[in-house]
């Protein structure tokens, strides 16, 4: 199970170099569940979205404060009102869904990119 981002499953402003890496994981997970699939092996992506606890996150609240001025209660609101679930991915879940796609009862789903963010990636994003 590779691990990339919810970033690469579109156009990110700003992050054209992030977002083509995150992209190119993807292929490279399809690529590799077509090679090794007769084996038996799965190969599949997990796509977090802003997880709770992370530095991921924590940076990603630091930048857009200075870049916005913004308070973090107002930046966290901001990111927060942009996931349908109103809550930040949780630790937790992340590591359930790689539980889950390394048990055999998963064995049919390979090549695929989950996103795990709450909904966000199927929204559109309109900053502050």
């Amino acid at each position: 199970v590779n691990t990339s981002a919810f970033y690469g499953t579109g156009a990110v402003p700003h992050a054209m170099a992030y977002a083509m890496t995150k992209s190119a994981l993807y292929s490279m997970t399809q690529t590799a569940a077509v090679t090794v699939a007769a084996k038996g092996i799965s190969v599949n992506t997990i796509s977090p979205g802003y997880t709770e606890a992370t530095g991921m996150l924590d940076g990603s609240i630091k930048a857009a404060m200075q870049g916005f001025r913004k308070t973090e209660k107002e930046v966290k609101d901001s990111f927060l009102s942009q996931v349908p679930t109103r809550r930040f991915v949780q630790v937790d879940e992340i590591a359930h869904l790689v539980s889950f796609l390394m048990n055999p009862l998963a064995r049919s789903i390979t090549g695929q990119n989950i996103v795990i963010d709450g909904g966000s990636s199927i929204v559109r994003h309109t900053p502050f």
